[in-house]
């Protein structure tokens, strides 16, 4: 594929040069040791540091209970009694691009408004591309929301918060995505639409609360995405596998969008399906599969997924 790269100078190319070459030497020692799942795309020329601003998510050095500090704290979701299938797909029901976020460590908005967005689609049947840009700007610490600091990073569950406590989300036509930290509008409540009616932060490590929640519908989800920006399938591994990346609650960094899950047909392995915020060329066409563990064991499922989940709540539990 052609990212079509472009430099300012010979300096500056053969500096990316450099960095590539690195890259390039890191991509081949991840293929060795987990597989095709890895490969060159247009990250291959940004350094450590660059990639690192790409990761927003606020818990590091939090233990996700006692320092979260959410209005609503963690609790099992609502379960029902139902046989869960096989596989779930909402991918093929919602009606939302993959967006991309840019430099900005502005993932935790992204995820947020993608739950949102796909929860008010499917239980209320209203489509609707909503601003992220909005919680960028608005959602700060600085104004009640804990640790929210626009490209400085946030917590989704805060984003979401935020929507529910303004009674709706804006349109981004109204509020365009900038990729920068900007000065609040303050968009009144007739400009905005598709207000949860309430949040839930699932239990840190718990399968069923996960596996529930994301049968009614998207669910914000905390990942350690620490060897993603690699993370482009070539051949029949697509599924990441959790030793690549540890469960650890200190190492999330990076908010995105859990859709689905199943077992990939090429490698018979169990999967998270993941709709992340870095633009439709990266991964799975903005998508990644992460290894699943059906027994539930915090250590066979891939990069921390289970560990820190809000869910935007449209319906009603009965």
């Amino acid at each position: 594929m052609d990212y079509r790269k472009s430099y300012f100078s010979k300096t500056e190319y053969n500096y990316r040069l450099g960095v590539f070459s690195e890259n390039l030497r890191e991509i081949s020692e991840l293929r060795e040791t987990y597989g095709d799942m890895f490969g060159v795309n247009e990250f291959a020329d940004m350094t450590k540091e660059e990639k690192e601003k790409m990761f927003g998510l606020k818990p590091q050095g939090h233990d996700g209970a006692s320092d979260r500090d959410d209005k609503v704290k963690s609790k099992p979701y609502p379960r029902r009694k139902r046989e869960l299938p096989d596989t779930r797909d909402w991918t093929n029901e919602a009606q939302w691009p993959v967006k991309n976020q840019g430099s900005c460590g502005s993932c935790w908005t992204f995820s947020a408004i993608g739950s949102i967005t796909g929860n008010c689609g499917i239980h209320r049947n209203k489509w609707y591309d909503l601003a992220e840009q909005d919680l960028v700007d608005c959602a700060r610490k600085e104004v009640g929301y804990f640790e929210c600091s626009g490209c400085g990073g946030g917590w989704m569950s805060w984003g979401i918060q935020y929507v529910i406590d303004k009674e709706g989300a804006v349109l981004t036509n109204n509020y365009p995505y900038k990729a920068t930290d900007g000065t609040c509008l303050n968009k009144p409540k007739t400009d905005r639409f598709c207000a949860p009616k309430d949040i839930v932060n699932l239990p840190p490590g718990s399968y069923e609360d996960l596996v529930q929640a994301l049968d009614d519908g998207p669910v914000a989800v905390g990942v350690n995405a620490s060897p993603w920006h690699s993370y482009q399938p070539s051949g029949d591994e697509s599924v990441l596998p959790a030793a690549s990346c540890p469960s650890q609650m200190s190492g999330i960094n990076h908010g995105v969008v859990a859709v689905g899950w199943g077992t990939d047909v090429k490698s018979g392995k169990d999967y998270w399906l993941l709709k992340n915020s870095w633009g439709p060329r990266w991964g799975l066409s903005g998508y990644i599969k992460i290894e699943r563990s059906k027994d539930g064991n915090n250590d066979k499922n891939a990069c921390g997924i289970l560990q820190l989940n809000s869910v935007p709540v449209f319906t009603s539990f009965n």
